[in-house]
Formats: structure tokens, C-alpha cells, sequence
């Protein structure tokens, strides 16, 4: 199931890190608004909940990236390892060889008719 934010009604996997600051900094704005029109005592509960969301918000974002990272290297480490050898490498192994002598000999044989 796709989760849907309440107020854009975008899906959370198109979300962008960089819009979720930005509507914060609005967040912030409002905020600010508030304490200026009736102080500080009547937001200070609910500023406090914000604030424990933000840091939320940041620890998942934080573990995320290192998750990203985790991936990336794992794929790079699968990749080397699939990769890499310690001898030299015959895609056409002993088969090649076989049918470069045989078409070899062949064009001597037609050389002698």
C-alpha cells in the first residue's frame, strides 16, 4: 500500500527530503508567528511535540542514508566479487580452442587439394 501525505496527497516514495525542510521552515515560520501574537506558554506543549517529531524525522532520514550506503557498497563488493579473478580468463575455455584448430587444419587440408 502507498501511504499519501494528508496535506499534498503525494505518494511518500515521491517525496523529496529537500520539500519536507522546506515545509518545515514554513512550520517554523508559523510558529514563530504564534509565540510573537500570544507567547510562548501557549504553543510550548505542542512545540515540544514538533520537536520530538523533528528529531524523529531526522534519525529516519540519517538511517536511510546510511541504508543506501550499506546497499551501494554491498552491490560493489558483489560486483567484485563475481568480477574478479586471479588467472587469466578464457571466455571460449578448450571449445575455442578446438574450432580455431579444426578451422585451421581444414583451410591446410584445402590448401594440399
Amino acid at each position: 500500500a502507498v501511504v499519501s501525505t494528508q496535506s499534498t496527497g503525494e505518494s511518500i516514495q515521491d517525496l523529496d527530503e529537500s520539500l519536507v525542510y522546506e515545509e518545515l521552515a514554513d512550520i517554523r515560520s508559523a510558529f514563530e508567528k504564534l509565540i510573537d501574537k500570544f507567547g510562548y506558554a501557549t504553543v510550548e506543549d505542542t512545540m515540544t511535540k514538533v520537536v520530538t517529531v523533528l528529531e524523529q524525522f531526522e534519525t529516519l532520514v540519517s538511517y536511510k542514508r546510511q541504508a543506501r550506503l550499506r546497499l551501494v557498497n554491498a552491490e560493489l563488493t558483489l560486483e567484485e566479487a563475481l568480477y574478479r579473478t586471479t588467472h587469466a580468463y578464457d571466455p571460449e575455455g578448450l571449445l575455442g580452442c578446438l574450432t580455431g584448430i579444426i578451422t585451421v587444419y581444414s583451410g591446410v587440408l584445402a590448401g594440399h587439394i
